[in-house]
């Protein structure tokens, strides 16, 4: 996850200051659930894989935009307001949709499995606030030192495979749908 943020931002500032905010997240997650949960079993353990899977979302998008503010000429304290402002509520939905998503499994009858929805549910939670509370501090410590230049190569090569994939189901929608639907009944 590491070797990614670092190519795709092509630097370690924020990537660093990004894993830093999800590390938190996850030590925050494994002192709440040893409070509240106890001992858990390995499954439960699993929970720090996924949740770096879950919060590196977290860490792309603000970065990103975050970086794009500096390179629109925004002073540091600005970007990261608009910043915020521009996240703060699409990711706190997308975050809140999984956490009840996972939190739904602490209804299961298999303690590994309940155990692993809770300690998701948790520390997606936890790893929100940390990414407001730790990313945002650490964020505008760094502003002034953060070079204010656009995305480099990889990064508008990736926007453009992005741009070209959907152009495609946007010029060929109805082919798209009809193809997409078919492996659909396909797959099931």
């Amino acid at each position: 996850v590491t070797l990614i943020l670092i190519v795709g931002f092509e630097g370690v500032v924020l990537p660093a200051i990004g894993l830093i905010a999800l590390l938190a997240g996850v030590v925050w997650t494994g002192a709440a659930i040893a409070l509240l949960m106890g001992p858990i079993t390995g499954v439960g353990v699993g929970f720090a894989a996924m949740l770096i899977g879950l919060g590196d979302d977290i860490v792309i998008h603000g970065c990103s935009r975050y970086r794009q503010e500096l390179a629109d000429g925004r002073d540091a304290s600005l970007a990261l307001t608009r910043t915020f402002g521009a996240l703060g509520l699409p990711m706190t939905g997308a975050a809140m949709t999984t956490v009840v998503a996972f939190a739904a499994l602490g209804l299961a009858h298999l303690r590994p499995i309940r155990e692993l929805g809770l300690a998701i549910a948790i520390g997606v939670t936890l790893t929100l606030l940390a990414a407001g509370l730790v990313g945002g501090a650490l964020l505008r410590l760094a502003g002034p030192r953060l070079a204010r230049r656009k995305p480099g190569k990889i990064w508008r090569l990736t926007e453009k495979l992005v741009d070209a994939i959907t152009g495609l189901g946007v010029k060929h929608r109805a082919v798209v749908l009809v193809i997409t639907g078919v492996l659909t009944v396909v797959a099931l």
